[in-house]
């Protein structure tokens, strides 16, 4: 990264620790405010298209690189072939030959007799830096089986005009076999090198195929290999630990492609795998990635690259590492014999510059060279026994430099590629009209409204066609009725049997009467007394009829809840689900599910275990996947303390039953992380209400419009709902937090992207946002729709103490304190 460039915008540079990403990359953004995101909403790729130089023979080709060699002709120009790292073959010349399909033309075809075998990997061409090093003619190095080897090409003896690896001056830089490990860890597992980069500090970087590891040799331009001499070193790993495709050189940052992410080491050449320092921060995830990075930082000891260069899909797509959004599409086709319309690409392989002495500079200052790019639909690498079986059906191409930036020729009609016209032209997500959208920004912390005072420990909310409706511990479940007049809100038309202790409720559909079910949890098993059920605690079926004052409830039925306190229900939403009500406990590590609810309920059935086994307070459906703020260990008759409670999910608990154990939710290492979200492996400290809702803008590491996708990522994902989650709260010096702090708030959580921004922190008491005050803590949230201007409402509690009051939290008795009324309920507008 060009760190001088964001000094110059006042110290803006893009730190990526916790406590700093989100303030930086607002930053910078405000800054860049008028820049627009160029992904061509009505062209199509940037680069003129490429000429195809090779295809036939070829199979998973990773990379090409031009030979450059003086002409042993005195004053005859420098001899020039095209390289190739082929995944069966090795690194092999390519020849051209003449092409039976069309006279007079030629095509590129493996020469066997030329293969390095081992050079089944990436290729880097430094064959202009390196010159007269060691006496040499330029070194390229290749990634292979086992080992890296430094080759340089000669003129050859036999062939005039043609170049051949000069093979008495081949050395295996690498060998994870015969090579001394600085730091004492073996890599002798780790056989195959994907990639190599030269980094800015002269030494040579790589990646290995089915490790999440970086690695370096110390002396890759040693005369001869020595183990001491070429000792290699462990520099970091990537974001997950997970497999590593490519990397690539910003300035002293080693950014690198992971498949569906995107990942960087700051100063990674000041690396030693000390952690966390020298793990990868997750830049931009969700992506349909494969092998293929570069940058256009050509001199590998010149610290001055900018652009990132990455397979996307079919297409280059470039990244401007000093904005933060800003993607192009390069180049996503080339010219073929017999067409003169440029196809379509298959899946980018390889991408690779060709080294100048002067790179060319185009008119907006970029500095762009020769780029060729590798392609083949088959990606998966088979098992050695079965290669030469398959059908070889990779290409190789060449994208010249030009001095100007021309859009290639794109079809604006026909939406599918036929073969015969030209590719689709590259278009955001929302039309082809439609200006380019950028790339997610953070927004700023909501503030809520207050809407209704005097709630005693509200426990859940629904919105029910026109108005919201409480589960409030003093008064049962409740309408809110706003005053058209005055703005005032009141509870009424409370539906209150003996001993009723409402929870989080749940309704299904309206029916055609716009009558639906409304399920409300009854914690009467824990109140003395109680007679609703027998004595036992239940689900209250009850049938919400609509009308012109906001609508009425009464009750058809009570459900089995089964053993434990039931202290929230949840129906899924997700396709294929069954419409049972699934019922969580506030002292039972289960999660059961009662099916046809509304029609004949039966005993409930198991669906799964919770992570701690002890309890929660609240859940949510995102899809069939439920979510779960689950209380802490361990388990208390006197009633349970919250502390280290926590979010889980019990993934697909929608319609199969028996899941077994609920997951933890843990959160990522990620420049888009909140920087006052808590620093533990955790993503939410305590939590204690949750609802799944719309998201109002694309997640933070997705890329712009336009750029693809992984396959499982939904189409639109700026449509795809979140998960909001509130906390009771929890201060640094409580005797059961273990020193961690958590203030009263609502955030949201992107499941796409994992990661979690403040949402709701404070509310305004008057509708001049004039009076303001800290949310208390947080006891039930939920949306009034779908849409993206839905409105989120927040009841809370600040009578509430944490940690010394939490009796209350999961044992439903009379508040400790004897403060009835003290509760809210907000709306965030």
């Amino acid at each position: 990264m060009n760190s001088n460039f964001l000094r110059a915008l006042g110290g803006v540079e893009r730190q990526h620790s916790k406590e700093g990403a989100l303030l930086n990359r607002k930053r910078f953004k405000y800054f860049m405010g008028l820049v627009l995101v160029t992904l061509l909403a009505a062209s199509g790729a940037f680069a003129t298209p490429g000429v195809q130089v090779a295809n036939e023979g070829l199979f998973r080709p990773r990379g090409m690189v031009r030979s450059t060699v003086p002409n042993p002709v005195a004053g005859g120009p420098a001899l020039h072939d095209f390289w190739v790292s082929d995944g069966a073959s090795g690194f092999c010349r390519i020849d051209r030959v003449a092409d039976p399909k069309f006279p007079g033309k030629t095509h590129g075809v493996l020469n066997l007799s030329t293969c390095y075998l081992p050079g089944v990997f990436e290729p880097m061409d430094y064959q202009v830096e390196t010159l007269n090093v060691n006496g040499s003619n330029g070194y390229v190095f290749v990634g292979g089986i086992k080992e890296i080897t430094r080759l340089e090409f000669m003129a050859s003896p036999t062939e005039p005009g043609r170049t051949v690896i000069n093979t008495a001056t081949q050395v295996t830089i690498f060998s994870s076999v015969n090579s001394v490990f600085t730091n004492g860890s073996p890599v002798n597992g780790l056989r195959f090198v994907q990639s190599i980069k030269l980094g800015p500090d002269g030494k040579l970087y790589m990646c290995f195929q089915g490790s999440g590891d970086i690695w370096r040799v110390l002396n890759p331009l040693s005369p001869t290999f020595t183990k001491a001499g070429n000792a290699v070193e462990r520099v970091g790993t990537s974001d997950n630990g997970k497999t590593l495709l490519s990397i690539a050189w910003i300035g002293h940052d080693l950014w690198m492609a992971q498949a569906g992410f995107l990942n960087r080491i700051q100063n990674a050449d000041q690396c030693n795998y000390t952690l966390p320092k020298c793990q990868a921060t997750l830049e931009f995830g969700a992506l349909q990635t494969q092998e293929g990075m570069q940058s256009d930082q050509y001199f590998s000891t010149i610290p001055n690259g900018r652009w990132l260069y990455w397979g996307n899909g079919n297409r280059v797509v470039r990244f401007d590492t000093q904005s933060a959004d800003i993607m192009q599409v390069w180049n996503q086709s080339g010219f073929v014999n017999g067409s003169t319309i440029p196809q379509e690409y298959s899946l980018i392989m390889g991408i690779n510059f060709i080294q100048r002495s002067t790179p060319l500079a185009l008119a907006d200052g970029t500095l762009i060279e020769d780029m060729t790019v590798t392609t083949d639909p088959i990606i998966e690498a088979p098992l050695p026994e079965v290669v030469g079986n398959l059908p070889r059906t990779g290409r190789t191409w060449l994208l010249s430099a030009v001095p100007t930036l021309t859009p290639e020729p794109c079809n604006t009609t026909t939406p599918v590629f036929t073969g015969l016209n030209p590719p689709p032209c590259v278009n955001s997500q929302i039309g082809n009209t439609a200006p380019p959208r950028d790339s997610p920004q953070f927004n700023a912390a909501r503030r809520s409204i207050l809407m209704l005072a005097g709630v005693t420990h509200a426990r859940g909310l629904i919105f029910l066609q026109t108005n919201w409706w409480i589960s409030d511990e003093d008064r049962g479940f409740c309408r809110i009725d706003l005053n058209p007049t005055t703005g005032a809100a009141s509870m009424s038309n409370c539906f209150q049997p003996a001993g009723f202790w409402p929870g989080q409720p749940a309704a299904d559909a309206p029916d055609a009467s716009g009558a639906q079910n409304v399920y409300v949890p009854n914690a009467c098993g824990l109140i003395s007394g109680c007679t609703l059920g027998g004595g036992t605690p239940g689900i209250l079926r009850l049938k919400f009829i609509p009308d012109g004052t906001g609508g009425t409830v009464s009750e058809t039925g009570v459900l089995n809840s089964g053993p434990g306190t039931p202290s929230a229900v949840a129906i899924p939403n997700g396709p294929f689900n069954d419409g049972s009500v699934y019922i969580g406990y506030y002292d039972n590590g289960r999660i059961n599910k009662v099916q046809t609810p509304a029609t004949a309920p039966g005993a409930p059935a198991a669906v799964g275990g919770l992570l701690n086994s002890v309890g929660l307070l609240s859940m949510a459906f995102q899809g069939n996947d439920l979510y779960m703020a689950e209380l802490g260990p361990p388990v208390l008759t006197g009633g349970q303390l919250v502390k280290k409670g926590q979010v889980s999910v019990l993934v697909a608990a929608s319609p199969d039953a028996i899941k077994g154990s609920a997951q933890p939710v843990a959160k990522p290492i990620s420049r888009l992380q909140s920087p006052t979200t808590v620093a533990t492996p955790q993503l939410f400290v305590n939590p204690s209400a949750m609802v799944v809702g719309p998201d109002t803008e694309r997640e933070a590491c997705l890329p712009p419009l336009g750029v693809k996708l992984s396959p499982g990522i939904p189409a639109d994902p700026a449509t795809a709902p979140a998960l909001y989650i509130g906390g009771l709260g929890l201060p640094a010096n409580s005797s059961v937090s273990g020193g961690l702090s958590q203030p009263p708030e609502v955030v949201q959580y992107g499941s796409i992207c994992t990661t979690m921004i403040d949402w709701v922190i404070d509310g305004a008491l008057d509708p001049t946002l004039s009076l303001n005050v800290d949310l208390g803590s947080v006891t039930a949230i939920a949306f009034n729709g779908n849409q993206a201007n839905s409105n989120l409402a927040i009841a809370d509690d600040p009578a509430l103490i944490v940690p010394d009051q939490t009796l209350q939290k999961s044992k439903v008795t009379p508040p400790l304190t004897g403060l009835h009324g003290q509760g809210h309920v907000f709306i965030v507008p």
